[in-house]
């Protein structure tokens, strides 16, 4: 998969092997939570901004699906 997000028939949404390994590495090098965010910030400094803005919208869509999925339970 080229694209960094791309939307299945099934409606599921692939995030590229880019996008995961960027995070792996932070992960790797990050000592703590300020640390990986600073490491993050660090290697995509050269994606375009359509990219990271794809990025942030999924994982706050899914975040807050799964937040109200939660809350449900309750």
């Amino acid at each position: 998969m080229n694209k960094s997000i791309d939307e299945s028939a099934e409606g599921y949404i692939h995030i590229s092997d880019d996008i995961v390994a960027v995070i792996e590495k932070a992960a790797d090098k990050a000592t703590d939570f300020e640390s990986f965010q600073a490491e993050l910030q660090r290697l995509v400094q050269n994606w375009p901004p359509d990219k990271i803005a794809q990025c942030i919208a999924v994982v706050t869509f899914k975040a807050r699906a799964l937040g109200d999925a939660q809350f449900d339970q309750e």
